[in-house]
């Protein structure tokens, strides 16, 4: 018998910004979409990312008439949908709104005294309180929340995290039109065990490492095999390999299965280059993974530690020529700004960047996010840029603008070489992967390499691109991105 409570669960705009361009489907959402489902609870989603128009949203509270309005929030232009939330609040100030999501795990009591409109903030895990909510349990009954009650602001007992990913069923996004996107998002692990000084994960999802079951992942990837759903599935953990006996199960369980040659994964979130090893790279490349990210981050030992990586240069080169040569899709992310990095210290990572054949490179500034280590490094030696912590309504790893100084690198250096590093490195990146693409094309149809390199080569030239995005790019696209299956 369903539950008597309608929920609307909204991915919130990020206006004029790289969310714009790329629009993910969005897999907290469809894991909460799919636990309501097991509980037969009636609710539908609105991705404002797809229509950004509020009052087509409004239109469609008013249809809806939900119990609850829970907004899936980032930090990024967090101000701008503060302003949103208050609008919705004036325009149905009896509907509930709850805040879950990055910005949520971050920022907790901070969003109530921030934004008047918001009723309940859920930090951390959402799927054990969303129930309770629409069980209609007492708020002061349910672990792990933060809400508004008579003028004051209370907080729940600690809900510990969850512990049995396999407790929940995995999202098949029923609710999403799968059309209007690029990739099916897979999360198979939470958490991450490691110090690096800049990463948010602690405070967003746990330093504790979870996963699912080798089973529980094979069943979810089988799931989307017959449904010869053409997306890539992008495995969005934040440590896929910690386990390494792990994913060697999951690989095993993939052949026993006869899925071999029938999955096109990705791991572009990044993995570490010390829980890889030519076995296991061998093993993921079977089973369908095509790109693999690793988190380089520096070129520079000294750097490395800095950051409190964890790692050696040796180690992350040897896995890059690694994944290099069993022919994987590899992509490197590096991160600037660092205390006691130098100009010298970033060439050194530009160089690394392009020493092998990868096919994407990205050089982000450092954002110093509340709860880190660099956080409290930029805070005690005062040196933000711009005012804390409003200077992360603005602070994107796609912006070319550092937020903070350091003694060793001056602000405008560091813009330049910021520049220099992602444009030489697409330039770098666009010829490896026209030599990549024509390989595969040239053997695959057996046509000479000679000819087809220089006609893969012209067609990605950036104005070429542009003159071909409305007629043959898309038809180039798909050739593309079927080459990179087979």
């Amino acid at each position: 018998m369903s539950i008597a409570c309608r929920v609307l669960l909204v991915k919130l705009p990020y206006k004029n910004s790289y969310y714009d361009f790329y629009v993910n489907l969005p897999a907290a959402l469809g894991i909460l979409s799919e636990v309501l489902i097991a509980h037969e609870i009636d609710h539908d989603i609105y991705d404002m990312q797809l229509n950004e128009s509020q009052e087509d949203f409004y239109q469609r509270v008013e249809l809806l008439r939900p119990a609850m309005l829970g907004f899936s929030m980032l930090t990024f232009r967090y101000l701008d949908n503060y302003k949103f939330l208050n609008d919705v609040k004036k325009r149905f100030p009896y509907i509930p709104i709850v805040v879950g999501g990055p910005h949520a795990s971050t920022f907790r009591e901070a969003i109530l005294k921030e934004c008047s409109a918001v009723d309940i903030v859920v930090p951390l895990e959402g799927e054990d309180i969303l129930i309770e909510l629409c069980q209609n349990k007492p708020l002061k009954e349910i672990d792990g929340i933060i809400y508004r009650e008579g003028g004051e602001i209370l907080h729940t007992m600690p809900r510990g995290l969850i512990q049995d990913l396999d407790k929940h069923p995995f999202p098949k996004f029923s609710k999403f039109d799968l059309t209007q996107y690029s990739a099916i998002p897979v999360i198979t692990s939470r958490g991450c065990p490691y110090s690096c000084i800049y990463c948010p994960i602690g405070t967003t999802i746990g330093k504790k490492w979870r996963a699912k079951s080798s089973d529980a992942v094979v069943n979810e990837l089988a799931y989307w095999v017959d449904r010869n759903i053409p997306h890539e599935i992008q495995i969005e953990d934040d440590n896929f390999t910690l386990d390494m006996a792990r994913v060697q199960r999951i690989c095993d369980g993939i052949k026993k299965r006869g899925l071999l040659k029938k999955l096109n994964i990705g791991l572009g979130n990044g993995v570490r280059a010390d829980r890889v090893n030519l076995e296991l790279l061998t093993l993921m490349r079977e089973m369908g993974v095509n790109v693999l990210a690793f988190g380089v981050e520096a070129g520079v030992d000294q750097t490395l530690k800095t950051l409190k990586k964890g790692e050696d240069l040796a180690t992350i080169e040897q896995a890059i020529q690694l994944a290099c040569r069993l022919d994987f899709d590899v992509q490197l992310f590096f991160v600037m700004g660092a205390p006691g990095e130098t100009e010298d210290d970033v060439r050194a990572s530009i160089a690394l960047s392009q020493k092998y054949p990868v096919v994407d490179i990205a050089f982000y500034h450092l954002i110093p996010f509340p709860g880190t280590e660099l956080y409290e490094w930029v805070k005690a030696n005062n040196r933000f840029r711009f005012k804390s912590p409003d200077y992360l309504n603005n602070a994107s790893h796609w912006v070319n603008e550092p937020l903070f100084t350091t003694d060793e690198l001056g602000v405008e250096k560091r813009k330049e070489l910021y520049h220099l590093a992602n444009t030489s490195g697409r330039k770098y990146t666009n010829k490896i992967m026209s030599q990549k693409m024509a390989k595969r094309l040239s053997q695959k149809y057996h046509l000479p390499y000679a000819f087809v390199y220089p006609s893969i080569a012209f067609a990605r030239q950036p104005t070429v691109k542009k003159i071909l995005k409305k007629g043959l790019r898309p038809l180039l696209t798909r050739v593309s991105d079927k080459l990179c299956q087979d």
